[in-house]
């Protein structure tokens, strides 16, 4: 397929796009996301192949999508996807233009190998975790974190050094974050004109005049995500601590028989690490499984307090992933996310 792509001297906010005929790329691990079709292009000009995604405007408002588009030209970080043009060529999509990253959804890497180690889980983990550290320093929270919006760079994209600026040792994979469709700029609860003590970052919230969408399944989401009150930086710290239960255990730790059994289940706070999943999972991972997923924002272990955990400093452990759970899962996930619904405000139990 032929989309035209603007060269460096063409303004990024250009509003015309010629969009020839053309096929999906079916290895792209994003193709049929909830709001968009994304397909593998290749620029006129030069050949050179980008990812576009067609975001559908009666899924996404056209200045939800411009949001996206303007807070990825705005973040530079090896970790994250990077965002090249957005063109309004039809009247029912908005065609955003990305970085091609080649490269498997987390899973599917993790499905390729023989077997893989909790602390080579780890090694993977903590790349993420840098990605939301950047984030977070440039008042930015991501708010949804799940195994599908995390991509193994499989060609590990090298820097103007040649070097993979993610992971630099060639043994290991690189992963990048994508999809930003949910991430939220955020600032203080009550903005003063008055001088005084930067605000921490942990404290810093989405604006309530633009709270993150409420899509789908809710198994990453945090209680205040689904209470839509004070939804800020800690909700990324929960979402890290579900992805963490998720690999080493092959289950999601609050899902129900329904959405919202689900979200009944999350705003409960009832954590649990049942034995006939967790006997072979490592304590280090439970506990930090468990600083994470604190009930109340400001109880929620800090990312940088998180990387000094022993669970990201194994040499070596004998704990490997659940893989038949972790299709299981997956084959799961693959279902829902197939399916729009949408989640209303639900009030904690807390």
């Amino acid at each position: 397929m032929a989309v035209k792509v603007p060269s460096s001297d063409t303004p990024p906010d250009s509003r015309a796009a010629h969009v020839g005929q053309g096929r999906p790329w079916l290895q792209c691990p994003f193709l049929v996301p909830i709001d968009s079709v994304v397909k593998r292009c290749q620029r006129n000009s030069d050949g050179v192949e980008v990812a576009v995604k067609f975001v559908r405007r009666a899924r996404q408002e056209r200045p939800a999508t411009e949001r996206e588009y303007l807070l990825l030209r705005r973040l530079q970080h090896p970790s994250l996807i990077r965002s090249i043009a957005l063109y309004n060529a039809t009247p029912k999509f908005d065609i955003l233009v990305l970085e091609l990253i080649m490269g498997l959804p987390l899973l599917d890497w993790i499905f390729t190998r023989e077997e893989t180690t909790e602390s080579e889980c780890a090694v993977l983990v903590k790349q993420v975790v840098q990605g939301l550290q950047y984030l977070h320093s440039s008042q930015v929270a991501y708010l949804d974190l799940k195994p599908e919006n995390l991509l193994v760079d499989i060609l590990r994209t090298k820097n103007e050094d040649g070097v993979c600026s993610i992971c630099p040792d060639e043994s290991l994979p690189a992963v990048r974050l994508i999809d930003f469709g949910n991430a939220r700029s955020v600032c203080e609860k009550t903005p003063s004109e008055k001088s005084g003590p930067v605000t921490p970052v942990k404290e810093l919230v989405v604006p309530p005049e633009c709270p993150p969408l409420v899509l789908g399944s809710p198994e990453f989401m945090s209680p205040e995500i689904l209470a839509r009150k004070n939804v800020g930086i800690p909700a990324d710290y929960w979402g890290l601590g579900v992805l963490i239960y998720v690999l080493v255990s092959g289950r999601s730790p609050f899902l129900g028989a329904s959405p919202e059994a689900t979200c009944r289940n999350i705003l409960a706070g009832d954590l649990r690490f049942p034995v006939e999943y967790f006997a072979s999972v490592t304590q280090e991972a439970c506990d930090l499984i468990h600083d994470l997923l604190a009930y109340k924002p400001e109880d929620r272990v800090e990312l940088q307090d998180a990387l000094s955990h022993q669970w990201f400093n194994m040499e070596e452990c004998e704990s490997v992933l659940p893989i038949q759970s972790l299709a299981d899962y997956s084959f799961r996930r693959s279902k829902v996310a197939s399916s729009v619904q949408i989640i209303t405000p639900q009030s904690s139990s807390k």
